[in-house]
This record gives C-alpha cells, structure tokens and sequence, in this order.
C-alpha cells in the first residue's frame, strides 16, 4: 500500500515538475520575442540530443535487467558508466573550450540532464517515487528561479537564459551528488571495473543510443528546416506550438515512468496484471489528452501575445501526433522486455528517414503547414509499427 501511495505521489509531483517549464513557456516567450525565442529553442534542443548522447543507451539496459541481476553487479556496473560518461564529458569540455562557450555550455547542461536521467531512474527502479520526484521538481523550481533572476540582472535576451541553463545545473549537480551519496551510502564498496564495457552491454546499449539519437532527429529536424528553409520567426511560432503540444508527450513520459518498473516486473512474473497496467495508462491519457485540448481552445488567447496566435491550431494538431507518439513510447517497453533493442533501432531508423525526407519537401513547398503534415503521417506510422512490432514478437515468444 506505501508502494502504491509513493507511485501516485511521484505521479502528481512530476505533474507539478514537467508543469513549472510550461509556466515559463508564455513569460519567456514574450519577454525575448518571437526570433530570439525560436533561437533558444535551437539550444534547448541541442543540449537535449547531447543529454542522450552522455547516457549512451544505459537508461534502457537499467530498465531492461535492474528485475535479472543482483543489485551488487549492477551496482558494479552503474559505477562503470558513470567514469566511462565522466571522461567522455571531461574531454568534450577540454574540446569544446578551445572553440566556442555556445558549445562548452551545451555540454555542461547536456552531461548534467543525463545525470538526472539516470539518478531519478535508479530511485524509481529501487522503489523512491517520492524522492525521484522531489529531485525532478527541485531541477524544474531552479530553473525557473534562475530564468527570473538572470532575466533581472543581465536582462531578457538570449544570453541571460543561457546563463540561467548553466546557473542550475550547478546547483542540480550538487544536488545529484548528494542524492547518489545516499542511495550508495550503506550499499558497501563500489567497485569501477569497465564491466560496462562488457560487449553484451555495449551491444544492447548502442543500438538504445542511437534510437535516442535517430526519434530526437525525427522530432526536432523540422526545426533546423524551418529556421534555415523559413526564418527564426516562423521557427518561434512553430517552438510554442510544438512546446504547448508537447504537453501530452509529458504525460505520457510521467505515466510511463510511474508504471514503467510495475510493466516489466509483471512481464518478468508472467504477464501478470500487465493487461490492468496497460489500461491504466491508456485511461490516464485520455482523460488528460480531452482536458488538454479543451484547455487550448479556451484558454490560448489568454496567456500568449497575439505574436504567437497562430500557434493555436497548430498545437491542437500537434496535439493528435504526440498522443501516438506517447502509447508508441509505453509499448515499447515490451521491446526492451524481450531484449530486442536492434528492432527498436531499425523502426526509428526507417520512421526517421521517412520523415526527414517529408519535412524537407513538405517545409519547402507548404512552410510551417508542412511541418504538421510530417508530424502526423509520422506518428500514425510509428504507431501502427510499434503495435505490430510487439505483436510478433509476443506471438514468438509462445511458440
């Protein structure tokens, strides 16, 4: 029953925690204008791409066998990745300082987001819903303190968010260390091995990476095309639009995350109650996903500027996409169940090539309009793929 009761508040937190940006949404958008905002949605998604990059696919293979192994091995093999992730970070920075500081912030904001990544999904698969949440929310209330600050003393432009990115993740990272202090206090010895190196590992891992890597270019390519094919300021109208779209993206992570560890364990245990996880997840997204486009509709006109009233109709449809997009990304985890991560990769490989090449075409000659034709055929294909996906090899398993 405790258990239960830390899921929902884990739940509820994460709401509150995935809400605070989307607060921010409206003042930063209008304090910096459409340009600059569709500028620091440019480095918002590359930090993004590079937060995958840090991770290197581990996040799948600690879901897929935190329920296979001891916890001493895996503690074993979590203290690998994170000095084989250090080093990679440490001579990105060494690199990127000789260049340009764009760049050296990009990697300092991107290593810290996978560290939060991995540390918040440790917590959950040990049972800390309310921790992990406490520690997500406590990221979101920095971030949000810092924009304001930073806003105040340097003003409202491009530079001052980004020095409000690199404000919190120093403090995130404080918060990080004292947060894996805690959970490998009393756990012994932690041992660093390059057991992480292992080629099983590394063979399951990679093809988890560049899956990451592969759907981040399926989602955020249109963005590069508008702001090069178009302007920034069809970019910024497009960035709110996606943002506020992406609203039922973030649900559909928060209840995936909530339910993620409870899926699989009942996977591992026979299927049990996995029909009743999976319905509770469909029913919580539906009843969000009708609350939101209600919300949209009626209330729009009132937080954003008239800038951005274009935005509007364009996130109702964006609204659709993400909903496929979110029961893709559940389902998925019957993928990773029956360690299969090389068909996860060549799904998104086929769905991104697909799309890259219909935003290109479809950018040039229809402009933002499109960008959602693109999103739409996408997320209907990753859809309908995901689903057979997981029926075959559900029906494999049986034979």
């Amino acid at each position: 029953m405790k258990l239960m009761k830390d899921r929902f508040f884990y739940f509820f937190i994460e709401l509150i925690n995935k809400g605070v940006p989307f607060f921010l949404l409206p003042y930063v958008s209008s304090a910096v204008g459409v340009e600059v905002y569709g500028k620091i949605e440019l480095f918002t998604t590359n930090y993004i791409i590079l937060s995958f990059l840090f991770a290197l696919g581990f996040e799948g293979w600690m879901n897929s066998h935190y329920f296979k192994i001891s916890e001493n091995n895996f503690i074993t093999i979590l203290s690998s990745f994170y000095f084989l992730s250090f080093l990679i970070f440490f001579i990105s920075v060494i690199t990127t300082l000789l260049y340009s500081s764009d760049w050296t912030a990009l990697v300092i904001v991107g290593y810290i987001q996978s560290l939060l990544n991995i540390t918040t999904l440790h917590l959950r698969l040990k049972g800390k819903y309310i921790r992990s949440g406490a520690l997500l929310l406590a990221a979101s209330i920095v971030n949000a303190v810092m924009v304001y600050v930073c806003f105040e003393l340097f003003g409202k432009d491009y530079n001052a968010r980004i020095e409000a990115f690199l404000f919190s993740s120093v403090l995130l990272v404080i918060f990080i260390i004292l947060c894996n202090i805690n959970i490998w206090g009393g756990g012994g010895k932690n041992k660093i091995n390059f057991s992480f190196l292992n080629k099983d590992i590394l063979l399951f891992c990679l093809p988890l990476c560049l899956t990451m890597v592969i759907n981040w270019a399926k989602g955020n390519i249109d963005k590069y095309f508008i702001a090069n094919l178009l302007d920034l300021k069809s970019l910024g109208i497009y960035a709110v639009a996606y943002q506020l779209a992406s609203v039922i993206n973030v649900v559909g992570i928060i209840l995936n995350r909530t339910l993620q560890a409870d899926l699989l364990k009942s996977m591992a245990d026979g299927f049990y109650q996995t029909k009743k996880i999976i319905l509770i997840f469909l029913s919580v997204l539906a009843i969000f996903f009708l609350l939101y486009v209600i919300a949209v509709c009626y209330g729009f006109n009132y937080v954003f500027s008239a800038d951005y009233a274009p935005s509007r109709n364009m996130a109702l449809l964006l609204i659709f996409c993400f909903l496929f997009f979110s029961t893709s990304s559940f389902l998925i985890n019957f993928v990773l169940f029956y360690g299969r991560p090389k068909l996860i990769l060549l799904q998104s490989l086929l769905i991104t090539t697909i799309h890259v090449a219909l935003s290109f075409l479809l950018i040039q000659k229809y402009a933002l309009f499109g960008a959602l034709f693109t999103q739409v055929i996408t997320s209907i294909l990753t859809f309908i793929s995901t689903l057979l996906l997981c029926y075959i090899l559900m029906k494999a398993s049986h034979k």
